[in-house]
């Protein structure tokens, strides 16, 4: 009678500690799932804002690409006006 109500405890516990395994289990895949999706999320994230960098940097370079073009713009019409003035200068002394 000992053995089988030994038996019978033991058999208790080993499906209780099966049950709390389960749990246990069922719980740590879900945490997985959790992770796996928050690294995916997390992936897709920095693909954005690599992308997103990229498209900053190349829209900063056509920016100074664009203000070098206008400075050598500005220095050429200074220069033009300067010698104009000057020709206007120059002229005005011989008509007066």
């Amino acid at each position: 009678m000992l053995d089988a109500n030994k038996l019978k405890t033991d058999i208790e516990r080993l499906k209780k500690e099966i049950q709390e395994n389960s749990t246990k289990l069922n719980q740590t895949e879900t945490d997985l799932k959790n992770l796996q999706t928050e690294q995916q999320q997390k992936r897709q994230t920095k693909q954005k804002l690599e992308m997103e960098l990229r498209e900053n940097e190349t829209k900063t370079r056509l920016t100074m690409n664009e203000i070098s073009k206008l400075k050598n713009l500005k220095f050429s019409r200074d220069r033009e006006l300067f010698k104009m003035e000057t020709e206007y200068k120059n002229i005005s002394k011989k008509t007066l």
